[in-house]
């Protein structure tokens, strides 16, 4: 059963390292906060609700089942 990751809460992008938040910076809103949310687990899955330490910004992440064409 294949599982895709879905933020469906906050902004962040899912890197090959892992979660970074992708929230505009206060400072700087044309730059993103680029931090390092949470590494990828062993099977390269990332899923629960995080908070980012720079920006205090909300991020949801879930494991879906993929739907299969059958």
């Amino acid at each position: 059963m294949p599982l895709l990751t879905s933020i469906t809460k906050g902004k962040a992008r899912i890197h090959p390292e892992g979660l970074r938040c992708a929230a505009p910076r206060d400072n700087d809103p044309a730059r993103d906060c680029n931090k390092l949310i949470a590494k990828r687990n062993d099977a390269g899955q990332i899923a629960g609700n995080f908070l980012c330490e720079r920006c205090r910004q909300v991020i949801e992440v879930k494991l879906i089942v993929r739907e299969t064409g059958k």
